[in-house]
């Protein structure tokens, strides 16, 4: 009992609390850093935007928002960004994706959804910033990005029910790969969604075609005539604790049958995203994890035509356009008080400077 009154004690958890950057974003020339996180704290909980200069980690702005930001994207012209809609208070912005002024973190645009109080997780732009595309339980919302009209809901195809959380468009924009992540109604007897794979029109949502998959991690090449695919397989241990071990698959679009598979990744590498390099390489993002924790980032790199697998250094993801830099997110708001990330050389690891920012409660 005295342990809990000392848990409760608000000094004591105040430690625990604080602001945290969960997503980054760089700017096409490599010269700003775009973040999104939250702050939680006792009696409040709500998000943040910021941006730094990538030079000197100097904050340039920040803003405070309704809700934690997981999701941010840039603009293909740089001058706004995109995060994705909250559970809020006002209902004028339940569920709606919102844009910002990439210059200045001034609200610029809410966007409405015709689904009423759905929630969307994830948020997009085409690849000629005309539209804005959300992916909400029951399918994609589309607006117009100027102004902010509702365009069109592309209803989830008859037996999917999956998320649709992450989007990948072929370069010319009339194509997107739809990849849903399955998701658990926590009701007893109430079925949730299961994921699922399929290519769409980008211009009518009209399915193309789908994949044998129901992971959420794929990607689609920029020619769009290629998808990789994520497949696990579960293996028991002695303790009955249960490993997922990955490989990826390549599928010409329009094939059932994959053209190259990967070796079977190590049982401590669990993935978090895939995405195709400018010269067909596949790269495999993930955490070398451990029972209950993660221990540190890993990442790996395969080869379709050669089916070679290999770790790789530097990170492959949270890297500035020129190559030359990545983004750590320190986690913040623990007792140590950690800035809100750092920034370092991608060739030599060594740290270039932390981003300024209030990481601990306030």
């Amino acid at each position: 009992m005295r342990l809990l009154r000392k848990l409760l004690n608000r000094p004591v958890l105040e430690k625990f609390l604080g602001t945290q950057l969960c997503v980054g974003v760089f700017s096409a020339d490599s010269t700003v850093l775009y973040g999104g996180g939250f702050e939680f704290q006792l009696d409040q909980h709500h998000g943040w935007l910021w941006a730094w200069e990538t030079a000197t980690g100097k904050l340039l702005w920040e803003s405070k928002v309704e809700g934690p930001v997981y999701s941010l994207a840039l603009s293909p012209d740089g001058k706004t960004l995109l995060t994705a809609g909250v559970q809020s208070a006002n209902s004028e912005t339940w569920g709606a994706a919102t844009l910002w002024e990439a210059q200045t973190g001034a609200l610029r645009q809410v966007f409405q959804t015709s689904e009423g109080a759905a929630q969307t997780n994830d948020v997009f732009f085409t690849p000629d910033g005309a539209r804005v595309l959300g992916g909400f339980q029951t399918g994609i919302q589309v607006w117009e990005t100027v102004t902010g009209a509702p365009l069109d809901f592309w209803q989830l195809p008859a037996g999917k029910t999956g998320w649709p959380s992450n989007l990948h468009f072929s370069k010319d924009g009339s194509m997107v790969l739809v990849a849903a992540t399955g998701w658990n109604s926590g009701k007893a007897g109430v079925p949730g969604g299961e994921g699922f794979v399929q290519l769409w029109d980008a211009h009518s949502g009209a399915m193309l075609s789908t994949f044998p998959s129901t992971e959420r991690y794929a990607a689609l090449s920029r020619d769009g005539k290629h998808v990789v695919l994520a497949k696990q397989r579960l293996q028991k241990r002695r303790n009955n604790h249960s490993e997922r071990l990955w490989r990826v698959a390549l599928h010409a679009v329009g094939s059932d049958l994959p053209q190259a598979e990967s070796p079977e990744l190590p049982a401590a590498f669990d993935l978090t995203a895939l995405a195709f390099t400018h010269d067909g390489m596949v790269v495999l993002n993930g955490e070398f994890c451990k029972p209950w924790r993660v221990i540190r980032p890993w990442h790996f790199l395969w080869n379709p035509i050669t089916g070679k697998l290999s770790a790789t250094e530097p990170p492959l993801e949270d890297v500035s356009p020129d190559g030359k830099i990545y983004l750590k997110c320190n986690g913040g708001g623990y007792q140590s008080r950690p800035p809100l990330g750092t920034l370092f050389a991608t060739k030599t690891h060594q740290k270039l400077c932390d981003l300024e920012g209030r990481a601990g409660y306030a």
